[in-house]
């Protein structure tokens, strides 16, 4: 309905940073990921792979011990989510920044 509404409106696919199953990476993740990155290439959508940005399963262990995660072991501290919203706002702006330069 979305591209139907706004048939200009570029719609950006995030993958989840990773978590914890069980005090075990999650063993789903990496199959998660592999979907939103074929079902963006299938509808021409971008997709920003958080997952491999923040290193993958071994990022997890580097968070905890940075104390960005809380002890559930899937949601930030809150400066976690401060980063993941700067790195966000930081690729779209490069991203941006990029295609404008092309245009030009």
């Amino acid at each position: 309905m979305l591209t139907q509404t706004c048939p200009n409106a570029v719609i950006m696919l995030t993958t989840p940073p990773g978590d914890y199953l069980n005090g075990r990476p999650n063993p789903m993740n990496s199959r998660c990921v592999a979907e939103l990155e074929k079902f963006g290439a299938e509808h021409n959508m971008p997709v920003w792979n958080l997952y491999t940005i923040f290193g993958g399963e071994s990022a997890l262990a580097n968070w905890r011990g940075a104390n960005m995660l809380r002890p559930d072991r899937i949601h930030y501290q809150p400066e976690g989510y401060v980063l993941h919203g700067n790195m966000l706002g930081d690729a779209i702006l490069t991203a941006y920044n990029n295609y404008i330069g092309n245009k030009l």
